[in-house]
């Protein structure tokens, strides 16, 4: 009969080790308040905003950073680029300062970014719009409206897609593992509508097959606008809008950033409209100069039927 140990059993192993990696940096002569690293980052509990795989948090008083696994380095990339070609709106524009983007790997090959941004203070446009008289909302929507038209003025690449020619990151495109290829870089406007109709197919399946038959064919031309990319916030929604003490506004949040046809920002922010409490979509003209319902109506049938 064989003898039970009565020894403890072996201890477990310890945990994969974590190792991070410095991205970008500003240079220290830049910035002479030291950046908060991972840790002091990740123990903030000035929490901003909470979001599926994305946190937003202040840290002492000239900090802010959004951090996830759902974070990509291409949105502190975006606001470099953004805040270059807005400068000459400083300071009633602003974007904020990037100061550092950092990527933690992890186990399980989990891989989180820290997009590390100098600290503005201001109050989502949301949250005070039915408190703003007219005159202070037709102020707000007049600077937006020089924004947009300046970045909309940046000579224009040959694709569509995010900067540096990459893949598109909205929710209409499909992710990098996607079984067909809907995530760009596209060279044509025609390639963009055709992506989107390849990602209705492959999320819909079977359910939609009959109608992504028909949307296929009438879709091309009820999309089309005039071929031509131009740089697109992608989001621009009141959330992502900041009213600052002097009436200053701050634009965040450029993860969706890149180079789309002319009729996209109208169309993703007329969706953002939400319940359409407000009267915030009579704006959204004022601020863009076009209106493209068309585009509007078809895509946010789309996005209902694949994802409400």
């Amino acid at each position: 009969m064989r003898k039970m140990s009565n020894s403890p059993p072996p201890p477990s192993p310890p945990p994969p080790p974590t190792r991070t990696k410095v991205l970008f940096n500003i240079p220290a002569d830049q910035f002479l308040t030291p950046l908060p690293l991972v840790d002091e980052i990740e123990s903030s509990l000035d929490i901003i905003k909470t979001l599926f795989g994305r946190r937003v948090v202040r840290v002492r008083e000239k900090f802010v950073v959004k951090y996830g696994p759902d974070v990509q380095p291409i949105d502190g990339e975006n606001m470099v680029f953004a805040r270059q070609h807005l400068e000459s709106l400083t300071p009633r524009v602003i974007v904020p300062r990037l100061l550092a983007i950092y990527q933690k790997y992890g186990p399980m090959s989990q891989t989180v970014t820290y997009i590390v941004a100098e600290y503005c203070p201001g109050h989502q446009l949301d949250t005070i719009w039915d408190k703003m008289p007219k005159s202070e909302r037709l102020d707000a929507v007049g600077l937006l409206h020089d924004a947009v038209k300046l970045i909309r003025s940046i000579p224009a690449p040959d694709y569509f897609g995010s900067l540096g020619k990459t893949k598109i990151n909205d929710e209409y495109f499909g992710p990098e593992d996607s079984r067909v290829a809907t995530s760009g870089p596209f060279s044509t406007e025609e390639e963009l509508i055709q992506a989107i109709m390849l990602r209705y197919r492959e999320v819909g399946g079977r359910r939609l097959a009959n109608r992504a038959n028909y949307f296929g064919h009438m879709l091309p031309q009820l999309l089309k606008g005039n071929g031509k990319s131009i740089f697109t916030h992608g989001d621009l929604q009141r959330k992502n809008i900041l009213v600052g003490p002097g009436g200053e506004i701050v634009i965040v949040d450029w993860a969706l950033s890149g180079w789309y046809p002319i009729w996209w920002e109208y169309a993703i922010s007329t969706i953002c409209c939400g319940l359409w409490k407000d009267d915030w979509y009579s704006y959204i003209p004022k601020i863009l100069s076009q209106e493209f319902p068309n585009q509007y109506l078809w895509l946010d049938t789309l996005r209902t039927e694949l994802w409400s």
